[in-house]
């Protein structure tokens, strides 16, 4: 009977032990069930970040021949800009700084203009000189030496 006591002793302590062994056991296996639902989450993280980067180089790679032949325009040539680079540069400045005829005589296009106007005002075309009759050009003579005189 001690015999049997001693070998349910053994079996127990081997219970106990493979209890203990199974606690360990099952927490270990939580512990890794938690790390592989966040390995599953970051592996999910990169997957998205992966695709989001290669739509990125998909469109990179698209823009760049257009981005290659833009700087081919815009590069000099020779220590000197492309020709029609500098003409439209040019032609630019010219029209932005130019001033205009008028900001530079003012009088005489003021002139030319109150002459143009009183042209039309007495029936003339501007583009033709018409003399008219000789009354009018009489009637002209007279009001000027009436004004003149009186």
């Amino acid at each position: 009977m001690v015999l049997f006591v001693l070998l349910l002793l053994l079996y127990c302590k081997k219970a106990v032990k493979n209890d203990l062994d199974m606690k360990y056991k099952l927490q270990n296996m939580n512990e890794l069930e938690v790390e592989i639902e966040d390995l599953r989450k970051s592996n999910h993280d990169l997957k998205r970040e992966n695709s989001e980067l290669s739509q990125k180089l998909e469109y990179l790679q698209m823009i760049a021949p257009s981005t290659l032949d833009n700087e081919e325009i815009l590069t000099p040539i020779g220590g000197h800009l492309p020709r029609a680079l500098f003409l439209e540069t040019r032609a630019t400045l010219m029209i932005l700084l130019s001033i205009p005829r008028w900001l530079t005589k003012p009088t005489i296009l003021a002139k030319q203009d109150f002459n143009k106007l009183m042209r039309l005002l007495r029936g003339k075309d501007g583009h033709r000189r018409s003399r008219g009759s000789p009354l009018d050009q009489t009637t002209s003579v007279e009001d000027n030496v009436g004004t003149l005189v009186s």
